[in-house]
């Protein structure tokens, strides 16, 4: 569920791609989990929650989205794994249904 680094751009090495494998598929979850909980309070806002939560939440959401995208770009332009095209579509579709659900629960206001 990891991607492999874009080393043409830069000889930089990320942290995770020094890790052994199962420490990096641990990592990978924790990250979506912890993506899943900030999508949780990024529509917060339909429990009664603060709306200024749901907006921030949803612009780190949004930043992820545009930190990975060129790790987004390769899984989902090329033949990538199963695994590494659902995450790309996890980034995705996160981001845009907590701005979605944030400016509906605005415009109902």
């Amino acid at each position: 569920m990891t991607w492999q680094p874009d080393r043409s751009s830069s000889d930089t090495m990320r942290i995770g791609d020094s890790l052994p494998h199962w420490l990096q598929n641990v990592a990978a979850v924790l990250w979506i989990i912890g993506l899943g909980l900030n999508f949780v309070a990024a529509i917060s806002p339909i429990w009664g929650w603060s709306s200024v939560l749901g907006w921030v939440s949803s612009a780190v959401l949004v930043a992820f989205a545009v930190d990975e995208r060129k790790g987004i770009r390769a899984s989902l332009a090329g033949n990538a794994r199963r695994p590494d095209r659902l995450f790309a579509l996890y980034l995705l579709v996160l981001p845009s249904a907590a701005v979605v659900i944030n400016a509906a629960l605005l415009l109902a206001r």
